[in-house]
């Protein structure tokens, strides 16, 4: 199927973003000049910015018109139900090290489909709240079919939009199925960089997420492994009873 108008004008501001056109700080283009560039309807430009907003790429500065955002939000690995944004419950995240190959755990590699021992392109990202305060540590897992494709997966940068979108554009693979598996743990059974990375001490609690993003045939395009501690960890629900 052909992308829509609109789904054309995000695409093609999602690529100046990539290749630095339009880099963090920049002003974008108002809906009247996106209108005028592409022959369609303020309001289909209009739909086209507000979709980049809801994907945490772009801010309205009231008055000013949008931006490109500074700052990078994505979610702990487990908050991505259907029908939400990028930005619902997203959270400020910085690369740590530098993306690249490496064995990943037995589980990962069962689960991304190749053969234990095997390397992985890991891509790990730290998420904290406003204020700094570090809330969860997540490593993105891609098989080397993926990654050698994705030239972005590489870079330290940000990737706007998301990795998924990013894969499914240079690969054409596309994920139907999220699969969200939660295990509770302690911050002693975590690596030493782990813990360190977040300031828990031993005893503290922690949420283990593996999400897994298949394809209708089972192929995992990737597989994040998220550690959560901190409030983020908690789950607490209060409702009447009637005893």
């Amino acid at each position: 199927m052909a992308p829509t108008l609109h789904e054309q004008i995000t695409g093609q501001l999602r690529e100046q973003m990539e290749d630095g056109t339009l880099p963090p700080g920049a002003p974008v283009p108002s809906s009247r000049a996106l209108a005028d560039q592409w022959g369609c309807s303020r309001v289909t430009a209009s739909d086209a910015l507000r979709a980049l907003a809801r994907d945490g790429l772009i801010l309205d500065r009231k008055g000013l018109g949008f931006f490109v955002t500074d700052t990078p939000v994505a979610r702990p690995a487990g908050r991505r139900t259907a029908g939400t944004a990028r930005v619902d419950g997203a959270l400020p995240f910085k690369i740590l090290g530098r993306p690249g190959y490496r064995v990943p755990p037995p589980h990962v590699a069962a689960t991304l489909g190749i053969a234990e021992g095997e390397e992985a392109l890991a891509r790990t990202r730290l998420l904290h709240l406003p204020g700094g305060e570090p809330v969860s540590v997540v490593t993105a897992w891609f098989a080397r079919s993926v990654a050698e494709h994705c030239e972005l997966l590489h870079r330290t940068a940000p990737i706007p939009g998301g990795t998924t979108r990013h894969i499914v554009a240079r690969t054409g693979l596309r994920p139907v199925l999220g699969r969200d598996v939660t295990t509770p743990a302690v911050a002693a059974d975590l690596d030493a960089d782990v813990r360190t990375a977040l300031g828990l001490a031993a005893e503290a609690a922690v949420l283990v997420v593996l999400h897994i993003a298949q394809t209708a045939d089972d192929t995992a395009v990737v597989v994040e492994e998220g550690f959560t501690g901190g409030g983020f960890a908690e789950r607490v629900d209060e409702y009447p009873m009637d005893v």
